[in-house]
């Protein structure tokens, strides 16, 4: 199957799909860059759903395979508690002759997150050891971009050691004497990031293999959780917590409702209990 990368995300898909599956992945040669970046200047029109479903499609396209492989990753807040960055990883798996779309995804905090705002002359050692530098590579952009610079004018990548990134820092903060540091989420670049898609790879290639218990095709698994528990101390609904999970069939109508262990949600998730 063709997977669109080009910041090798073979190394860890592949061999989930080869153990799994028995199958062969090999890398489509498209820009992927193209559907967006994580710095900016190029914009993601869509959804990361839709989006990892066009880099498949652009693959396959250019491989001329009918079945393939892309994922996409969305880093930031955490939708309810919004101090803490989570990684989002969507994969998703086509193939052409069956008309099936199979998508999975994971969250995971395990990711190496850190900005920083700096001058030239500023002491960056602590940042760097938070950052995992340079295990973690890291970007550097102007703090302040001049209408006359475009966002890729004003933006390094890949930075991995430390003479690029003192030059980097030099050279972006002359427009205002300051430059944004931070890690730089491309999956070559954030081993962190790598290791959440991996964990993807293995559960879609999982999926994958889990046939429908009524009509027996592939991709049987969860569609989507059921929310809403009541506090352990209080009994106050919260909305958001999950208490099961819907599964399904990509063919038929057959579904299954599993009930989660935990019924009750924990008072920290309270509103009324931790206002």
């Amino acid at each position: 199957m063709a997977l669109a990368t080009q910041h090798g995300k073979e190394s860890v898909i592949a061999p989930m799909f080869s153990e799994i599956l028995g199958v062969i992945v090999l890398v489509a040669g498209i820009d992927t860059d193209q559907f967006g970046t994580f710095t900016g200047e190029i914009k993601r029109p869509h959804s990361p759903r839709e989006t990892a479903i066009h880099k498949a499609l652009a693959g396959m396209s250019a491989t001329g395979i009918p079945l393939g492989l892309a994922s996409e990753g969305t880093i930031g807040p955490h939708p309810v508690s919004g101090f803490t960055t989570v990684d989002t990883e969507l994969m998703v798996f086509i193939d052409d002759e069956r008309d099936l779309v199979i998508v999975e995804t994971i969250q995971s905090f395990e990711i190496v997150a850190q900005k920083i705002t700096a001058s030239p002359q500023d002491d960056i050692s602590q940042f760097l050891r938070n950052a995992d530098f340079p295990r973690h590579g890291l970007i550097v952009r102007s703090e302040k971009i001049p209408p006359e610079v475009g966002p890729a004018s004003a933006v390094a990548k890949g930075i991995a050691d430390l003479p690029t990134l003192r030059s980097a820092i030099e050279k972006y903060s002359a427009h205002s004497g300051k430059v944004l540091i931070e890690n730089d989420f491309r999956a070559h670049f954030s081993p962190s990031r790598m290791a959440v898609i991996r964990q993807c790879a293995s559960l879609l290639a999982e999926r994958i293999a889990t046939t429908c218990p009524e009509c027996f095709t592939p991709g049987w698994g969860r569609i989507e959780p059921l929310r809403g528990l009541d506090c352990s101390d209080c009994g106050t609904r919260i909305d958001w917590a999950i208490h099961a999970d819907r599964s399904g069939c990509l063919a038929c109508e057959f579904i299954e409702i599993a009930p989660r262990l935990v019924q009750t949600a924990e008072p920290r998730w309270c509103n009324s209990c931790n206002p």
